[in-house]
């Protein structure tokens, strides 16, 4: 009988531990199941934005890292930046840890808070969550890929012959030739130059990058936001009603440099107003000219190009960029004269790169100073290092002016200083780079910035017949 009971007692232990195994065994095999299920199961859009990151470029899992209010040099190192445990109302952050606010969410939220109320949570969101300026999201890959199609992009597809109507009125004659819009290749030097661009300011406001870092001005974006009715509310629709209500300095594009470079085919350029990059970029990708000098003021723009350069690794080309005035640069340094100067001056005082003496709002207060002592100045003081047969790509314009201020017009008259003050100099016509504007019948013609052209000498085109013909003085 105690056998029997000893028996017994051990074969319910072994049922008991064969149970007790078979149920571990199925807890971890449903925990397995359920952590599976969480990895692949898209999270709710409230939680996420990802859905949205999928479609929309602006939102991307990888940002470049950078300072937030210096605008200082964008590193090329990628970074993943989420909403931390602490964040404040994280639902509403998308995985870039920018206001990402869906349809329904958004309508929601419109419906339940007055505007006041609104306004006040959307604030709190990036005074709280510490969000950073609404740049456009471009991973270093993307950045990439975008040269790649400019240097890919024919150039010559967009030069085109047309009845070109300038935004305003000049004394000096304006050409048939037109470069076409095209964007291809704007958000390559995101990645060294935005953070600077957004530190620009105008000549009545600030820059982008102080708009957001002040309460009141990001109270005038958002309200805008409202005004617009906008179905959701993310990075990209916040960055263009930054730009809207308030301020961000519009980039050159790096295809109209590539369709100069394309038309007059120099082996040599110096830019004597560097700016932020995207000549230099148009350059990196051109076959055409093989050595770049960039001049400017701001030390910012000058090693951010310098980076640029390294990274784009275009081994065939060479590059020097100077910090200094283009006005007083000592050319004396350089070993080669260029065929193409390309001169691009601030708009007078409409643009402030940064608040340093050495910016040309800084020292040359009045129009005349500014074309008399910056922009004359600065061509001649280069004029000797242009080749015989070179030519002067002179992108500037007249200054429109506004309800409180009248038209500043420079233009005709630097040209005519120009032209009288360098040895051999004549004018002998325009580029147009055509604008977006649907006011004018593509029938009657193109809307274009004229971009003027003064050769030293009898210019060394090809299709002079859109000029006229030459001979030489």
């Amino acid at each position: 009988m105690g056998d029997d009971n000893k028996q017994g007692s051990s074969a319910l232990e072994k049922r008991h531990r064969r149970r007790s195994l078979r149920l571990n065994q199925e807890e971890n095999q449903t925990s397995a199941l359920n952590t599976d299920e969480v990895q692949s199961r898209p999270r709710r859009r409230h939680l996420s934005s990802e859905r949205s990151d999928i479609n929309n470029q602006e939102h991307t899992n990888r940002q470049i890292s950078r300072r937030r209010t210096k605008g200082s040099i964008m590193h090329d190192e990628v970074t993943t930046q989420l909403p931390t445990k602490q964040a404040f109302m994280p639902q509403y952050l998308g995985s870039d840890n920018h206001i990402n606010i869906g349809k329904d969410e958004w309508r929601l939220l419109k419906r339940k808070l007055k505007r006041p109320a609104l306004v006040s949570l959307l604030n709190e969101l990036v005074e709280k969550n510490n969000i950073d300026v609404p740049y456009r999201m471009t991973s270093k890959e993307q950045a990439w890929d975008d040269f790649q199609a400019l240097k890919a992009l024919d150039a010559g597809s967009l030069l085109h012959v047309n009845y070109n109507h300038a935004r305003m009125s000049y004394q000096h004659p304006i050409s048939l030739l037109t470069i076409d819009v095209d964007n291809t290749g704007s958000r390559a030097t995101d990645p060294y130059f935005q953070a600077i661009r957004f530190t620009c300011k105008g000549s009545r406001v600030g820059s982008a990058t102080d708009s957001w870092n002040d309460q009141e001005s990001r109270r005038a974006v958002f309200n805008h936001i409202l005004d617009q009715d906008t179905p959701f509310i993310d990075r990209h629709v916040i960055r263009k009603a930054l730009g809207t209500r308030r301020y961000i300095a519009a980039q050159y594009r790096p295809a109209v440099a590539k369709a100069i470079f394309h038309y007059f085919k120099p082996k040599s350029v110096i830019d004597m107003s560097l700016g932020w990059g995207d000549r230099l970029l148009g350059f990196e990708a051109s076959p055409y000219p093989k050595r770049f000098v960039g001049i400017d003021p701001d030390n910012r723009v000058i090693q951010a190009g310098n980076l640029m350069h390294k990274q784009l690794k275009q081994r065939s080309k060479k590059v020097e960029l100077y910090n200094a005035q283009a006005e007083s640069f000592k050319y004396e340094i350089l070993e080669e004269k260029a065929d193409l100067l390309y001169f691009c001056p601030p708009p007078f005082h409409d643009e402030r790169y940064t608040d340093e003496e050495s910016q040309a709002y800084k020292r040359y207060k009045t129009e005349n100073a500014f074309v008399d002592h910056f922009l004359v100045k600065a061509v001649v003081n280069a004029w000797h290092m242009l080749e015989e047969g070179g030519v002067l790509v002179l992108d500037m314009g007249d200054l429109r002016g506004s309800k409180r201020s009248e038209p500043i017009r420079f233009v005709d008259s630097a040209i005519d200083a120009i032209v009288h003050k360098c040895q051999f100099a004549r004018y002998i016509g325009t580029i147009g780079a055509r604008i977006n504007d649907r006011t004018v019948d593509d029938q009657l013609g193109a809307r274009i910035d004229p971009i003027w052209i003064i050769s030293k000498g009898t210019p060394s085109i090809t299709e002079q017949a859109l000029f006229g013909r030459f001979t030489s003085k």
